[in-house]
Parts: C-alpha cells; structure tokens; sequence
C-alpha cells in the first residue's frame, strides 16, 4: 500500500494564508543564516519526508499523518471562513474553539517542541491520563514502568500530541471567556505582513496548557490572534507588529516564510540585535505591553 511521504508540520493551507500576489513565499533559512534564491510553494517548506512514518509489525506506516491530515481537513474550512471575513475582522464563538485547538495542537507538533514533548509524556501518571493501556487478557491496566516505555515508542509519542492537544482544550473549554481571544488585521499593502515561523505561538508565560497563557498568533498576513487572558489590548501600533515579526523570527528554530523577500531580510537584520537571551526576554515583555 502506497503511504504519504511529504509530511507538513505545518499545514499546506495555512501556510497559503502567508504567501505573496504569486501564491510563493520567500524563506529564509537560519541555518544558513541566509535567504534562500528561489521563492517556493506552500508544498516545498515546513516539512519533513516521512517524519511521521512509523515501523508497524516490520512495514511502513503512515496512520499518524492521516490523523494529522483529519484534522487539518476539519480546520481548513473553519480557517478560510475566519480570515475571508473583510468586514468586520470578527469570527464567532465556534470558530474560536476550533482555532484553539489548531493552536495547541500546532505548537506540539512543530519539530521545536519534539524534546519538551519527550520530556512531558515522561511525567505522565498512568492512572490519571487519558490515554489508558490495559493488559488484553486480564482487563488490567499496566504497570507505571511498562506505561512510561509504551507511550515513548516512537508512534504511540507522536499520536500523543494530539492527545495532548484535546486534554489542554477540554482543560480550558468550560471556564475560557471567549471575548479574551480578538482577532485584529492591517491593511493588506501595509508594511507590517505577519511572518510564520517553524515555531509559530508566541507565549508571554510559558505553561504546559499553552491556551491558559497570553499569546499571539500569526493567522495569516496582516491577520493575527491574541489571547489576552483577561486583560485589556490597547491598540496596537505599526512597531508592535514588527517587534511581533522579530520575536517569531528569533524563536523560530530552522525556517522562516513570509510574502516578501525584503521585508523578511529586513527582520532578520532587525533580529541580529536582539539576539541574547537577555534582549529577547526585554523584546517580549515590549510586545506583550500592550495587554494592560
């Protein structure tokens, strides 16, 4: 049977909400610490060859991609509906849940997070997670120990996140106020277009339920979410954009996409200052000043 091979980490769709008037994007590469020559195609970046094909019983297979690739069908309709509204930039109570969970969901499954997430399912308490593994003779579940080395097999790891992903929505589904996610956009030839990372969410506080955490979220150019938390967003100003494109840029961990080459070449001279931990920490706390 013939499996998928391409694996995006980032969706296809999404990443078309970044790309200029010839539906390309310029990437720049930090390995490198270059701009890469040839514009490409939503399809050529953000991705891994068969990052999600698995040895099953000695062959290839590719069932965690096609749970990813689900999901992403579900979403991409919800996702053209929020940022195809021109009018008024506002998008309902469904649309908000359904974009947190993409949001989760996509933040565990970026190469970025690979170790943290090694590291979190390492923590995992076998009697209170909510996936449970049970001895198919006896009814039983496992030991703590034989747990730990089950959810660590590679496959089981990956289909973990997603997982992860539905256990921190249904955490905050019940208690979220949905007015504390607002979605803002620029105008389409303003200067300011959103730059999308390999390592897109950008968290004030770090917790492991990143959906109780002030955010920002690139959505599309010129699109973008923020979860305030219960404060208030001051209007946010032409320099809090660019300084938003910074800090995805310097979070990112290989790839940086965005519509054009200049403006994304100009970021990346803008991130050489900013470039230590020290000044980091400072850039973020100038972003997130505008929750009061």
């Amino acid at each position: 049977m013939d499996i998928t091979k391409r694996h995006h980490y980032i969706p296809e769709f999404f990443i078309k909400g970044f790309t200029g008037e010839d539906k390309m994007v310029s990437v720049f590469n930090k390995e490198t610490g270059k701009l890469d020559n040839a514009r490409k195609s939503p399809k050529q970046v953000f991705f891994e060859w068969n990052r999600n094909t698995f040895k099953i019983n000695g062959e290839d297979n590719d069932f965690v991609e096609m749970l990813y690739q689900f999901g992403e069908t579900k979403f991409s309709d919800t996702y053209r509906m929020i940022i195809g509204n021109q009018e008024s930039f506002q998008f309902n109570a469904f649309e908000k849940l359904h974009l947190m969970y993409f949001i989760s969901e996509l933040h565990w499954r970026v190469p970025n997070q690979d170790i943290e997430f090694l590291d979190h399912i390492d923590q995992i308490n076998s009697e209170s997670s909510s996936l449970q593994i049970r001895n198919k003779n006896s009814g039983e579940t496992i030991s703590q120990k034989l747990y730990s080395e089950l959810i660590k097999n590679p496959p089981i790891s990956e289909a973990f996140k997603m997982i992860k992903a539905i256990e921190d929505f249904d955490e905050i589904v019940k208690e979220v106020k949905i007015e504390d996610w607002k979605l803002y956009s620029v105008e389409i030839n303003n200067p300011q277009l959103n730059l999308l990372s390999d390592n897109p969410v950008i968290i004030r506080d770090y917790k492991s339920n990143i959906l109780k955490s002030e955010l920002i979220f690139s959505l599309s150019k010129g699109k973008t979410v923020y979860h305030t938390n219960g404060k208030i967003l001051n209007e946010i100003p032409a320099e809090n954009r660019i300084r938003v494109d910074v800090l995805a840029f310097l979070q990112s961990k290989k790839f940086v996409c965005g519509p054009k080459a200049e403006y994304l070449k100009d970021i990346a001279e803008y991130a050489k200052f900013y470039d230590t931990e020290n000044k980091i920490e400072k850039l973020k706390e100038n972003v997130f000043d505008i929750f009061k």
